[in-house]
């Protein structure tokens, strides 16, 4: 797969069949095995900040600094347009395909229905949101708020909504997130987990339900921007990591790593095994950091540097009060 500029968004279908990735300003869509984009969108005016697939794997929806977002059929088609007031740094679409979760530079989440194409109540934030995540088993969302732009005391923080009921379950805090865009995910076959990236360079974990920290994971030498978990086997899943030292770490559980033989062609960690919610349960909030299994130098800072799943680009985005409206300096 032949790429010559730096990626800034990547997303998977959900029956894995094809893979979005945009560039500036143009989207590509590849099927795999194939090696040639089968197709090539340049409607945008102003660089790609996210794209998404809907849960048919037959539409998705791209956003720009241009302040618009399109819906597109997998042929190409464009379906339709929206037209912010400010510029959008993230997206994401419940799991049901129903609404469209929008971020720019206002203090709310805006909510899209995406069968009437009409706006919906916004999430009522308090802060200015940095990025988004959507769970794939609930109608929750993870919401990441920086420490500078953050009016509570309390410092940076991931917020759990619960987007039926439009509150606020939990809160997750510790991890480190001024300057950065740093993202967050659900871990887990049950999601029993939130994993963060964080500022000082090391992977934070929480409980989903209880909010208490279970694990901080060291290994990496710069600001951890992005994370991931893959389920590859139903015993086998893996926690995936990308910073700004150039690498991707995956991570696998401590016992198996001490059991594992130590070999130089070792490609990735032992895999990572559900915990029962027993165990979760009674974790201490810290716990020493474990070690990675393996490290994948990645070639290109541009697209090796990606999280599986949620595509970001590994180079951390700026956080600045004289950037522009949208509060990131591209």
């Amino acid at each position: 797969m032949a790429y010559s500029e730096s990626c800034s968004a990547l997303s998977w279908s959900p029956d894995d069949q094809n893979l979005l990735s945009a560039s500036n300003c143009t989207i590509c869509l590849w099927t795999l095995p194939g090696t040639e984009a089968r197709l090539v969108l340049s409607k945008h005016t102003d660089p790609i900040t996210s794209v998404a697939w809907l849960p048919d794997s037959t539409h998705f929806v791209s956003a720009s600094l241009d302040r618009c977002i399109f819906l597109w059929n997998i042929d190409g088609a464009l379906l339709h347009r929206w037209e912010l007031s400010c510029r959008i740094q993230d997206l994401a679409v419940t799991k049901d395909g129903s609404r469209l979760l929008v971020v720019d530079s206002e203090k709310s989440v805006k909510v899209f229905d995406l069968q009437s194409r009409n706006a919906l109540v916004a999430l009522p934030e308090s802060d200015a949101v940095t990025s988004i995540c959507v769970s794939r088993l609930r109608d929750e969302l993870l919401v990441n708020v920086a420490q500078h732009v953050s009016a509570l005391s309390e410092g940076p923080a991931i917020r759990l909504w619960d987007l039926s009921n439009r509150r606020v379950l939990q809160r997750y805090l510790g991890h480190f997130q001024s300057r950065f865009v740093v993202r967050s995910c659900f871990a887990g076959d049950r999601e029993e987990m939130v994993v963060s990236g964080s500022e000082d360079a090391q992977v934070y974990i929480w409980h989903r339900h209880y909010g208490s920290l279970l694990q901080v994971l060291a290994g990496h030498s710069a600001t951890v921007n992005t994370v991931c978990w893959v389920r590859a086997e139903k015993d086998n899943a893996w926690l995936i990591s990308a910073s700004d030292d150039g690498t991707l770490r995956v991570w696998g559980c401590e016992e198996e790593f001490r059991e594992a033989p130590e070999t130089e062609a070792a490609l990735v960690s032992p895999p990572i095994r559900d915990r029962p919610p027993a165990i979760m349960h009674r974790a201490p909030p810290r716990l020493p950091p474990r070690s990675p299994r393996e490290t994948l130098r990645a070639e290109s800072p541009g697209v090796g540097s990606q999280s599986a799943r949620s595509g970001r680009s590994a180079r951390a985005t700026l956080l600045t009060e004289d950037s522009d409206d949208d509060g990131l300096e591209r």
